[in-house]
């Protein structure tokens, strides 16, 4: 079986984007009935319902290797670059890296990583992934379409699975540029916003004294109250009064001035 067609290709990520969709729409609903009327009581034939409708839309959402994921934005990268459009260069770039970085790991989680044979192709995927770095980085409106030569080439390599011609290509790059270092990220590369906050906020709590000693304070404090509690319900002659909550505070300010 043939490596498939661009449009293929296209349709293929479209339908699948499309389902998964419409899957996660489906979820999404049965979270809000089950939460909010969750003694509604055709939840369970909705629920079976969702469930049958997952298999199915799993069952006819097409399957799309990685190879076929770089085959698709490496021609979509080389269209952008014939036409000067960094903007959408920058975003096939930034997916195809990704989709190689994807195929690294899945070696890695099939355990075929290790073997020695296949360090050829793991030095392919990494000369590619600088290819791809050093046009991240220098390429412009001016000189994107001078890219596309050298995209074609892999693009017809990988195509046809021609690992011999694939090699030579990104190697003369990688013998022309040796000396250049890049230091761009990828995409997925680059914390997200939630990571970002969190290693922000982590900052916050180890560098400033004030919000250190409140962090602590509030851990002990939430600690001593559930032990407090705790012991209110297995021993009856202690509460969880105005008196114990101002021992467990007294205490807390102490502990959390020690740690």
């Amino acid at each position: 079986m043939g490596s498939p067609t661009i449009n293929e290709l296209e349709e293929n990520i479209n339908k699948r984007r499309i389902f998964i969709s419409l899957i996660l729409v489906l979820f999404l609903g049965w979270i809000i009935i089950a939460l909010y009327n969750p003694d509604y009581p055709y939840l369970l034939l909705i629920t079976i319902l969702l469930l049958i409708s997952i298999v199915v839309i799993s069952r006819y959402t097409p399957y799309i290797s990685n190879v076929d994921i770089i085959q698709y934005h490496l021609i979509k990268l080389i269209e952008s670059s014939k036409n000067n459009d960094v903007k959408k260069s920058q975003v096939h770039i930034n997916k195809l890296a990704e989709a190689i970085y994807n195929t690294n790991i899945e070696l890695g989680n099939n355990g075929l990583d290790s073997l020695f044979i296949l360090n050829p192709a793991r030095q392919i995927l990494a000369d590619f992934l600088k290819y791809l770095r050093h046009m991240c980085q220098y390429s412009t409106e001016s000189n994107l379409n001078s890219w596309s030569a050298s995209l074609e080439d892999i693009s017809f390599a990988i195509g046809n699975k021609n690992i011999a011609l694939l090699t030579d290509t990104i190697d003369k790059f990688i013998i022309q540029d040796r000396d250049i270092k890049s230091d761009v990220l990828f995409s997925y590369e680059k914390p997200s916003i939630l990571e970002r906050f969190m290693k922000e906020i982590m900052h916050l709590i180890k560098n400033n004294t004030r919000v250190n000693y409140v962090v602590k304070l509030t851990f002990v404090l939430f600690l001593l109250v559930g032990i407090a509690y705790f012991l209110s319900i297995k021993v009856s002659f202690i509460t969880l009064d105005n008196y114990a909550m101002g021992v467990c505070l007294l205490a807390a300010v102490g502990i959390a001035q020690k740690i």
